[in-house]
């Protein structure tokens, strides 16, 4: 549905207001309304690409060599497995969305690190 609505455009609605009154109306509303709706877009986005990335490398780290955050997951989950399907589902999808944005968080410390400190060497080298 928020993919939908961004296929209607400020060049839609713009469109909208050269035609009828109440057309005029509705246009103006979908131009107004724009920025607000990528708003909720990118938020919902980033969400679900923290909770997928998550997910998948906490997955595949159980498959490869460290089970440590698969195992904390599953007991958890399996500790609340008497709430309901749906608690079992937003906790399960909570902790790996933290995960992956722990693990986008270490990722941007490591690589501002190394471009710190290449910078640091590139200008030492200019200066010399």
């Amino acid at each position: 549905m928020l993919i939908a609505l961004a296929g209607l455009d400020p060049d839609f609605g713009t469109g909208l207001t050269l035609g009828a009154l109440a057309v005029i109306g509705l246009g103006a509303r979908i131009v107004r309304s724009m920025p607000a709706v990528f708003r909720v877009i990118g938020v919902i986005g980033t969400v679900a690409m923290l909770w997928v990335s998550g997910l998948l490398v906490i997955a595949k780290l159980a498959d490869t060599f460290w089970h440590g955050a698969y195992d904390v997951v599953h007991a958890v989950t399996r500790s609340i497995e008497s709430a309901g399907p749906v608690v079992v589902w937003v906790a399960d999808t909570a902790m790996s969305a933290v995960f992956g944005l722990i693990l986008g968080l270490i990722i941007v410390a490591i690589f501002s690190g190394v471009s710190h400190f290449l910078e640091r060497n590139r200008t030492d080298r200019v200066a010399a």
